[in-house]
């Protein structure tokens, strides 16, 4: 005869070879299925805010390497963030730029570092802060050119002064990003405006 504690080990031993029911299966899916509604539209949404700060991340590292240049060398290196829209193709373009000196020590011409240029996505909008007063030769949205040059001492001029600039998306749920550069130091700061 078997006791009681070997028959339920048995029965569970059997009820765990069998598998799960069809009824349990498709309870399950339904629960992931819920879920995954909820949860796409909130991954949906970080995408475009990555990216958004992905650009302005990059354009804070590409001063800090125009900055180290400008020391490194004992050259001005100038950064320029041109928004200008060509017909058809709506993209920011970073690009890094060394001095170039004639004999008698006056400024030739910038001359673009190899390997240095970067795109924005083409959803990222550059734009001046709303308190800025900017020159009416770079104002416009999109269609501007901001640049700004690091002195070998470390100080920065810019397009306009102070220069702080808001990376936007053409995702208006998206979180604008703002890169200030500080004008004694040349050190740019980035912070997510709410």
């Amino acid at each position: 005869m078997i006791s009681g504690t070997a028959f339920m080990n048995a029965e569970k031993t059997r009820a765990m070879a069998r598998g799960f029911s069809l009824l349990e299966l498709i309870v399950v899916v339904a629960i992931i299925a819920i879920l995954a509604m909820l949860a796409v539209p909130n991954l949906m949404s970080i995408v475009p805010q990555a990216q958004l700060r992905g650009s302005a991340r990059g354009a804070a590292n590409l001063m800090q390497q125009a900055r180290i240049m400008a020391d490194n060398t004992q050259k001005p290196a100038r950064l320029v963030i041109d928004c200008r829209t060509p017909a058809g193709n709506p993209v920011c373009r970073l690009q890094l730029h060394t001095a170039v000196f004639n004999p008698d020590g006056t400024l030739d011409r910038w001359l673009e570092v190899p390997a240095t240029q970067r795109e924005l996505g083409r959803t990222v909008r550059v734009v001046a802060a709303a308190d800025n007063p900017v020159p009416a030769a770079v104002s416009g949205n999109p269609g501007s050119l901001f640049w700004a040059v690091f002195m070998p001492t470390g100080q920065m001029r810019a397009s306009h002064d102070p220069m702080r600039l808001v990376f936007t998306s053409t995702n208006p749920r998206v979180i604008p990003w703002e890169l200030a550069i500080n004008r004694a130091s040349g050190r740019p700061t980035l912070r997510g405006l709410q």
